[in-house]
């Protein structure tokens, strides 16, 4: 493969596979740094409308050691890897289910639900070894409907200064640092808005397929989940006694005992 440049929606570089005549977007890659040549192809995008032509000159060579990221359920199935594949989505939808993420309903007249997509990831730990496989059910936020599906949207994010502030400040003076992911961390939140979704690919109920999914919690893809997550996590580090900074809202800090935590919210999603 070759890299054509990087990705202005997601980490990773851009890279043009010859053989199938397609742009793929790869994080975790190794460099021969020792062969530049200069070809002219012609390629079809998949991430873009872009140029059909592009020259290669003076870019190495890659090997890519990621493995193959699906697009769709079907080809997670049909690819080498199915089991593992099958078993993350089996995990992300108990998750939903244990979560009450929705209900199913008939779905009201004059209403539409939104459809959905199955985003699969490959986790790699700092060696390149494969950690897990991952699966999300995302909901496809952009057909949603300001005033019907959806109103307030804005949630604060945290600026990277403060980040590298809080660092320097812990390191300075010996704190103890952890970092931690909180796991379906927006099926937290809980919706005020009546938002119906198609029941998920492969895993639609029997006797049930004429229902919809009326969701109860933040699903990720949802446009207000940032904000509903924000609000949950607030009012309960609020109720332990934290007290929100007035320069960064992401930014918490109690002094109990004459000992000082300091929590800072990070959104990092899943894309």
């Amino acid at each position: 493969m070759r890299f054509v440049g990087y990705s202005l929606t997601q980490k990773g570089y851009r890279l043009y596979d010859e053989n199938r005549q397609r742009i793929f977007i790869r994080r975790y890659i190794t460099f021969n740094e020792t062969y530049f040549g200069s070809t002219k192809v012609q390629m079809k995008c998949d991430e873009d409308n872009e140029y059909a032509t592009i020259t290669t000159a003076k870019y190495a060579v890659l090997y890519v050691a990621e493995i193959e990221e699906p697009e769709t359920l079907k080809d997670a199935l049909d690819s080498e890897h199915a089991t593992q594949w099958k078993a993350a989505a089996d995990a992300e939808y108990q998750s939903l289910l244990e979560n009450e993420t929705w209900e199913l309903v008939e779905l009201p007249a004059g209403r539409k639900s939104i459809s959905f997509k199955w985003v699969f990831k490959v986790k790699y730990d700092e060696t390149k070894k494969v950690e897990r496989f991952k699966g999300r059910l995302v909901a496809k936020g952009f057909l949603q409907k300001y005033g019907i599906d959806y109103d307030e949207t804005f949630s604060q994010v945290v600026r990277f200064s403060s980040i590298r502030a809080l660092l320097a400040f812990g390191v300075s003076r010996r704190m103890l640092i952890h970092q931690m992911d909180v796991v379906t961390a927006f099926l937290n939140g809980t919706l005020d808005e009546e938002i119906y979704m198609q029941q998920p690919e492969g895993y639609v109920e029997p006797g049930k397929e004429g229902l919809v999914c009326r969701l109860k919690k933040s699903l990720y893809g949802l446009k207000q989940s940032p904000r509903c997550w924000n609000n949950v996590f607030k009012e309960f580090m609020l109720s332990l006694g934290f007290v929100q900074s007035v320069a960064n809202p992401c930014i918490f800090i109690r002094v109990l005992k004459d000992k000082l935590t300091i929590i800072l919210l990070l959104f990092m999603l899943m894309t």
